[in-house]
């Protein structure tokens, strides 16, 4: 199995309203076929650096998460976070869970 983690940044884009949109965009990508599952949230740490939304997505294998990077939803999600400019941190890793 592999965990696909991204961690959305706050900055000044970045509203309670676009986080909600933005919570519900990432929710919508587990219609990608390859995806086992994928849990998103705001986040309430105050260890937590600045990062406002949490990702994890599950896939079977590297080759899921390959086609996944690739997909359209994927993409138009990527590309809204882009466009605000939003600072992310994505770490990927294999796991047996």
């Amino acid at each position: 199995m592999i965990q696909h983690v991204v961690l959305i940044k706050e900055n000044e884009n970045l509203t309670d309203e676009v986080a909600s949109s933005l919570i519900s965009q990432l929710q919508s990508l587990n219609q990608i076929p390859e995806v086992n599952e994928i849990i998103v949230g705001t986040n309430f740490s105050k260890l937590s650096r600045d990062v406002k939304i949490g990702m994890i997505a599950k896939f079977p294998d590297k080759n899921a998460l390959k086609i996944y990077n690739k997909h359209e939803l994927h993409l138009k999600v990527v590309n809204r976070l882009l466009e605000l400019k939003l600072e992310m941190i994505v770490v990927d890793f294999p796991s047996t869970i």
